[in-house]
């Protein structure tokens, strides 16, 4: 069937939200460079879109988006059950448009010294944002398409949160930590990752260089054993706000007893691999 979306005709068996389900896609379009693709698929730039495949066990269903995270074709983003939880999924992540944050373009939460922030989203979603000052190629590549090792630690009731990129040959390249105290943050928030304990949380990664802009973008689905972690550390983080004795300088002071304990992410990760091999 032919759809309308913001002015322009698209083949597809359907459209919901705007997000196009099972496009007919124009030749090449899975396996061209970047940098030569013609304006056939230019139209399909930072556009998500949503695949359903049927077979005898079930279905698939992808989303994927062509917004350069890969060289030669569209990002893989997540794998659902159903169109309707991959729906979901682009809301929660602000990806249901295709006037979105992409590689090339000045990042929202603009330039900062090198280093991670964490931002939570009001629908159980996390933006990770990496600065380094000039990504090399290689870190840049991690960055989109390289194995990604997470943990994390206590320190009081501040948790810490380890990301770390691998090239293809498993080696690391990139390593990053960063805070989070869900009492930190507006009630709306607090009440959103509350609500959805129990469920996937995906994650948006962006790396931008020194002066803000983007290098390389993807997102990834926290597995359920991390994510469940993380729900029972956001719960018990919840109710400190409540506590006569707690304000944010306590976190702040967890905070610093952290980077005394751990210089770099690096040492953190030395802990956490160590407990990993022991288990």
């Amino acid at each position: 069937m032919l759809v309308n979306i913001d002015g322009q005709q698209f083949e597809a068996e359907d459209a919901i939200e705007g997000i196009l389900i099972n496009p007919v896609l124009p030749d090449g379009f899975h396996s061209t460079r970047n940098e030569a693709r013609p304006q056939s698929h230019a139209r399909f730039w930072n556009r998500p879109y949503i695949e359903v495949r049927e077979h005898a066990d079930g279905r698939d269903v992808t989303v994927r988006c062509l917004d350069g995270g890969a060289w030669d074709r569209p990002t893989l983003f997540a794998r659902f059950a159903s169109i309707q939880e991959a729906l979901d999924y682009l809301g929660a992540t602000g990806r249901t448009h295709h006037d979105t944050i992409s590689v090339g373009r000045t990042s929202p939460w603009g330039a900062f010294a090198q280093g991670a922030a964490l931002y939570l989203g009001s629908r159980g979603n996390l933006s990770l944002v990496l600065s380094a000052h000039q990504p090399s190629k290689r870190e840049v590549r991690a960055a989109r398409n390289g194995r990604i090792d997470t943990a994390m630690l206590l320190n009081g009731m501040t948790a810490i949160l380890l990301v770390r990129f691998n090239d293809g040959k498993g080696r690391k390249v990139l390593s990053y930590d960063c805070s989070l105290h869900i009492g930190l943050e507006r009630l709306d928030v607090r009440q959103a990752w509350l609500q959805r304990a129990g469920a996937s949380h995906p994650l948006s990664i962006v790396l931008q260089d020194g002066l803000g802009v983007i290098r390389a973008l993807r997102v990834v689905e926290l597995d359920r054993e991390f994510s469940t972690a993380l729900d029972a550390v956001i719960a018990a983080q919840a109710e400190e706000p409540s506590r006569p004795d707690w304000s944010p300088a306590v976190h702040h002071a967890e905070l610093e007893r952290y980077f005394s304990d751990f210089p770099s992410p690096a040492d953190a990760f030395a802990l956490t691999d160590a407990a990993a091999r022991r288990s």
